[in-house]
């Protein structure tokens, strides 16, 4: 006899809860879900929503378990390639269903805000597979609540669903998995222009430069950023960080004249580029104010001028905030590299020593990648005390996953 899912899904709850020492009350404040509300679901007598198993399940800190009982079908990108028309489908099977109330699209829109800016806080301390199953999960949940909304509302679910997306995709490749990452990102370009949004489709092009840069593919680079900058209708913040990817392809490529001039117009486009997010949140990087001059620090190494980047790299890196200790030990480990390029050895040594245990803790694919070209680099001095010392280290981190 199959199990009723409403009593698997209490159970778990109450496990769940149990195991946290929390009262009814205590995870009625926590998740803004009432507390009779709470009771009904833990006995079975009630049918969790979607919106209100991602509610629980992110005040609980249960990964997706919770909200993954009530999935409705939802397709997992990480565990199968991206069937369109599959997911096409699912979309146009909940266009059947009732049309969602409107004070339940409000609700979904004010949980999923919420959770959406401390999954984002969250990306800055925290691995990329703790985030992903949430990630994944308010994606696809928005997507179907649009699908069932017409008018302003499903524009705002719609855009709220592609932002989920694209950092699922992001968070995607921080676990290596860049075929997931091409998906969510091809589906964050669909939902954001079914809001009406021009931008995510030009920032999908820069993305995927961002994976041909990280392949060490300096021509794909420079190409892929100059067909995000070209699409129609996009922004001029979306034309600066495009132009900005097509300078660390250029430097990839040791052509120093054509990275300054991107550099350059990147600037001019940065400075008329309002952001098309409320309080500043926009596509792209929103950690930092401005990075621009960590962005050419990385250049520099890239174009043989590795003591200048090292040197630019340090006064930058004194200058990311604290809450963003991921973005921090990014650039922490590409002043290392430089520092090794311009065989500061014992410097570079320190430095990265010192970043060891925060580059274990991100466990991010592309700053283990830059770990791994620090390593090679250090490699030619292995003679040297220091250097001998921290080899083993770097193996053990790049061994990690």
């Amino acid at each position: 006899m199959e199990s009723d899912p409403r009593h698997e899904f209490g159970v778990r709850l109450r496990r769940l809860r149990a195991a946290k020492g929390w009262s009814l009350a205590a995870l009625a404040r926590r998740s803004n879900v009432s507390k009779p509300h709470l009771s009904s679901l833990e006995r079975g007598s009630r049918r969790p929503s979607p919106t209100v198993a991602q509610a629980v399940d992110a005040a609980l800190g249960a990964d997706g378990a919770l909200a993954a009982l009530v999935a409705d079908g939802r397709h997992d990108h990480d565990h199968h390639c991206c069937d369109q028309t599959r997911c096409d489908q699912h979309l146009h099977d909940r266009r059947r269903e009732p049309a969602l109330a409107a004070d339940e699209a409000e609700l979904h829109l004010e949980l999923y805000r919420r959770l959406f800016a401390d999954l984002r806080a969250l990306g800055q301390t925290g691995s990329s597979d703790l985030l992903l199953p949430s990630l994944r999960a308010g994606a696809t949940t928005l997507a179907s609540a649009a699908a069932r909304c017409d008018g302003q509302v499903a524009n705002d679910l719609w855009l709220l669903a592609a932002r989920y997306a694209e950092y699922a995709g992001w968070m995607a490749q921080e676990r290596g998995a860049d075929a997931a990452s091409a998906a969510w990102t091809e589906d964050a370009a669909r939902w954001a222009t079914n809001a009406g949004d021009a931008d995510m489709v030009g920032y999908a092009w820069e993305r995927r430069a961002l994976l041909a840069l990280y392949r060490g593919d300096a021509a794909e680079t420079v190409a892929l950023a100059r067909r995000a900058g070209a699409e129609p209708k996009v922004s001029a913040r979306v034309r600066a960080l495009a132009a900005r990817r097509e300078a660390q392809g250029h430097a990839r490529a040791g052509d120093y004249d054509a990275c300054y001039r991107a550099l350059a117009q990147a600037e001019l486009l940065f400075a008329d580029a309002p952001a098309p997010f409320p309080a500043g949140a926009s596509w792209g990087p929103n950690s930092i104010p401005d990075d621009s001059r960590l962005v050419e620090g990385w250049c520099l190494a890239d174009l043989g001028r590795p003591a200048r980047a090292a040197e630019l790299l340090a006064a930058e890196v004194a200058r990311v905030p604290a809450g963003c200790p991921n973005t921090r030990t990014r650039f922490v480990v590409r002043r290392a590299l430089a520092l090794a390029r311009a065989e500061a050895v014992g410097e570079a040594c320190a430095v990265l020593a010192e970043a060891v245990p925060a580059v274990a803790r991100a466990d991010s694919a592309t700053i283990r990648s830059d770990v791994r070209e620090v390593a090679s680099t250090l490699g030619r001095y292995r003679r040297q005390p220091a250097v001998r010392a921290l080899l083993p280290d770097l193996e053990a981190v790049l061994r990690g996953r």
